[in-house]
């Protein structure tokens, strides 16, 4: 009769591993019918009395696998070297996450020397983006994926601001009745706001102020936004004896960027409840309800001819009385 030796067995736990940080591999071999395994030490295994556990330990560890047959006989031993790969994610911003164009800063992405390199704008791969550094030039989000000893990373977000300044205006100039209170308002646009100088001014840090006062005054109103661009409007404050609506007695539309639009003045007024313009047949030509609009001398898209015009405007005092007025204006072109 032949023998069979069923109780010497051989334990196999596979060869040495490297892992990315955070992917478990599989360690070991396949099972067999009748043999006991346990391995030690069961940190990072996902079974410890398997064959074939998968192992992601923390470190670098040495897996020792203890193999036996269930009918008895000698036990035997192997081991296996599991090696994380850590690759290093951090990212460095140089500079400023935010920042105006033309005021000497900048911003720029540095990540960890490594085997390869990929810079993200808004989840997209920028093309040529491989080096250790970045450099900003668009408002966006950015990251990098990093590469190493085949494991591969991806760094956290960055989002950087970029802003170009904006060019500051001349509001169209304000008529007001001496000490009269009179809301001044200026653009919404920046994140802190200082109106220069403070006379006669009810804040001087805010969109909306209220001006009393009984002489003439000229406003700068410097904005500033989160990315420290900086923005001077300004703003002339002029006052006149009594409450009047004022509109000019010729006008000549021919686009040569002087007097080219006919609209009204309105003295000591809060509000204009329209502006009409008729021809000598009483056809309305044009019709605001907005101070500063006026019109360009055309109707229905064509440029009008030499002709008196009939005007008409109605408006609102801050003692909520109404004024109207009425006129003729030259059209020359």
């Amino acid at each position: 009769a032949n023998l069979i030796d069923t109780l010497t067995v051989r334990a196999f736990a596979g060869p040495d591993k490297g892992i990315c940080f955070g992917t478990p591999a599989q360690i070991g071999g396949l099972p067999r019918q009748g043999i006991y395994y346990e391995w030690s030490p069961q940190q990072g295994l996902s079974e410890s009395n398997i064959s074939n556990p998968f192992a992601n330990p923390p470190q670098t560890t040495t897996y020792t696998l203890t193999s036996r047959s269930y009918g008895g006989g000698c036990m035997a031993n192997d081991e296996v070297l599991v090696t994380p790969v850590l690759v290093d994610n951090s990212i460095t911003l140089l500079g400023k996450e935010k920042f105006c164009v033309g005021y000497g800063d900048s911003s720029v992405l540095k990540v960890i020397p490594s085997d390869a390199i990929r810079w993200f704008k808004n989840e997209t791969a920028i093309a040529g983006a491989n080096d250790v550094f970045y450099r900003v030039n668009e408002s966006g989000e950015y990251f990098a994926e990093v590469e190493n000893n085949g494991c591969t990373a991806v760094t956290p977000r960055k989002i950087i601001i970029i802003e170009l300044p904006r060019k500051g205006i001349t509001y169209p100039p304000m008529y007001v009745v001496a000490n009269n209170p009179v809301n001044l308002q200026a653009r919404d646009f920046g994140n802190v706001l200082l109106w220069r100088p403070a006379t006669n001014l009810s804040n001087t840090s805010s969109i909306n102020t209220v001006f009393s006062g009984s002489t003439d005054q000229f406003y700068n109103i410097e904005i500033t936004t989160d990315a420290g661009c900086v923005t001077v409007d300004s703003l002339a404050v002029n006052i006149v004896s009594k409450m009047d609506i004022m509109v000019p007695t010729a006008f000549t539309p021919n686009s040569d960027g002087r007097n080219d639009v006919l609209r009204p003045v309105l003295y000591g007024l809060k509000e204009l409840l329209y502006f009409r313009i008729y021809n000598r047949w009483g056809q309305l030509l044009y019709e605001t309800r907005q101070q500063h609009q006026g019109w360009d001398g055309r109707f229905a898209g064509k440029v009008q001819a030499n002709q008196v015009v009939v005007w008409v405007a109605e408006g609102v005092g801050y003692d909520n009385r109404r004024m109207v007025r009425k006129g003729n204006t030259v059209l020359i072109q």
